[in-house]
């Protein structure tokens, strides 16, 4: 969070982890979730509520989140950025973020987390040089590790970028019992095999 408020000069917000919502529905319905919410944090230990209907308010608050990519990368201006893409049930969501840290530290990563939480899909966004092939070794073997435990915890590899060439391993582990499936129907409505060859799997 740190470096999201730094780069986009945020003062008024705490350094922290925070949780964002946003309520769409009418005037009333909107309050009455505010207050639901509101309670619920003081329920949890929360601290800090803050929300606006103003809509200069409500962006500055959204900010800070839509530039974590470029807060990340500006750590270091000629590193790149690659976010994994977790997914699990909420209800293990946290015991999958910490997995995440803990493995985060061990490997020597720099890795903000950040996700939407509300349906469970949360992002490591590692922070590595290109240039050096033992950083997207690092990057691979984190990657592994998560994936595992996502499925471990009924989630998926993917909860919201599909998968690619980066992730085609983990849809044979996921989907082993359906994947004959999928490559009959790709088979069946591209038969040459020239709609993106063996992005998802190959067939």
């Amino acid at each position: 969070m740190e470096i999201s408020i730094n780069f986009s000069n945020l003062k008024n917000l705490k350094i922290t982890p925070t949780l964002f919502f946003e309520f769409h529905g009418s005037e009333k319905s909107n309050i009455e979730s505010v207050n639901s919410v509101s309670e619920l944090c003081d329920d949890n230990n929360g601290f800090d509520f803050d929300f606006s209907s103003d809509l200069k308010k409500r962006n500055e608050l959204w900010k800070a989140r839509h530039d974590v990519y470029w807060s990340v990368k500006s750590l270091k201006p000629n590193a790149r950025v690659y976010a994994t893409d977790a997914c699990v049930p909420i209800t293990n969501l946290v015991e999958c973020i910490k997995f995440a840290e803990n493995e985060i530290s061990k490997d020597g990563l720099r890795a903000p987390i950040v996700g939407h939480v509300g349906d469970g899909n949360f992002h490591v966004t590692i922070l590595y040089d290109p240039e050096i092939p033992e950083d997207m070794k690092k990057i691979r073997e984190f990657s592994d590790k998560l994936v595992k435990k996502s499925l471990e915890l009924g989630g998926t590899a993917t909860g919201e970028h599909g998968i690619g060439l980066n992730k085609k391993k983990y849809l044979e582990i996921e989907h082993k019992n359906s994947l004959f499936l999928m490559k009959k129907i790709k088979k069946s409505i591209d038969p040459e095999n020239i709609m993106n060859p063996g992005k998802i799997f190959d067939t």
